[in-house]
């Protein structure tokens, strides 16, 4: 499966242009499916740790906390949880870096914007990217795969009919009350009856 890279749209293996959004594709991005849901499905490596996606969460696994500590740790990022993703991809004159922001996530002091290499590599939320020419492209198509997982999280699922359900009951017994208090007759609440679960 690959996506688009300005939309996010699920594109067929081979497109040359988004359907949704015109855009021109040049490389697509096409992580492979996993039917182990203990084994992820997309993984990075970085300068200090690596990040694993499964289905339904992120794993950013490293030397989180400073380059000097000797433990490796794991922070597990459920999809719908993460608010955005930072991106920022290497340069010849900068480290890059890929950053988690949940709700209340802390920014670095510098408040936003290009963070230096002792907040990148002691940000507990980031993962480090060394620049590597070749690299750039896994890193831009990693970060647009996250980030339709996010996206796809966060889509609705089948609430709609339970909701119109409950609304429709609510409706009935509103009307139930009425019949009830003789605002209105047996024939009324029938016909209502009829029309909210019809």
């Amino acid at each position: 499966m690959a996506f688009c890279s300005k939309c996010g749209n699920q594109l067929a293996d081979g497109t040359k242009f988004c359907g949704a959004c015109g855009q021109t594709l040049t490389a697509t991005a096409t992580p492979v499916a996993s039917a182990d849901p203990t084994k992820p499905i997309a993984s990075l490596s970085g300068m200090n740790g690596s990040i694993d996606l499964f289905e339904d969460r992120a794993e950013l696994t490293g030397r989180m906390g400073g380059i000097f500590t000797r433990s490796k740790n794991t922070r597990t990022y459920f999809y719908p949880d993460i608010s955005s993703v930072e991106f920022q991809a290497p340069t010849l004159m900068r480290y890059g870096y890929l950053r988690f922001v949940t709700a209340g996530t802390i920014r670095g002091a510098s408040g936003g914007g290009v963070f230096s290499y002792n907040q990148i590599m002691n940000d507990v939320d980031t993962l480090a990217l060394m620049y590597e020419k070749k690299r750039l492209d896994e890193y831009q198509k990693f970060h647009e795969f996250l980030m339709h997982k996010i996206r796809e999280a966060k889509q609705p699922r089948g609430g709609t009919t339970v909701v119109n359900q409950a609304s429709a009951a609510d409706e009935l017994l509103k009307y139930k009350q009425l019949l009830d208090s003789s605002v209105i007759t047996q024939e009324e609440f029938d016909a209502k009856k009829r029309q909210l679960m019809g």
